[in-house]
């Protein structure tokens, strides 16, 4: 049950802060064997885990603007 709550606070945050409807994908693979949710805010040209691996401004402050909006739906839920 837990789970809804996650889903529903990220699908509201996604909103409030992008004013937008989320993208909902599916990637193949395991991570843990459980039920998780990924949310990214790297940029494709990242190259994450490189040397050279970087974030965009504009994605580090957006990105940081999403979890705060993420925790404070969880903590109304």
């Amino acid at each position: 049950m837990l789970g809804v709550f996650v889903l529903l606070g990220a699908v509201i945050m996604v909103i409030a802060v992008f004013n937008v409807d989320p993208d909902y994908t599916r990637e193949g693979g395991k991570l843990t064997g459980k039920n998780i949710l990924l949310l990214p805010f790297g940029g494709p040209d990242d190259m994450p885990h490189s040397q050279n691996e970087k974030i965009d401004m504009e994605n580090f402050i957006e990105g940081t603007k999403m979890m705060a909006a993420y925790l404070t739906e969880l903590g109304s839920l």
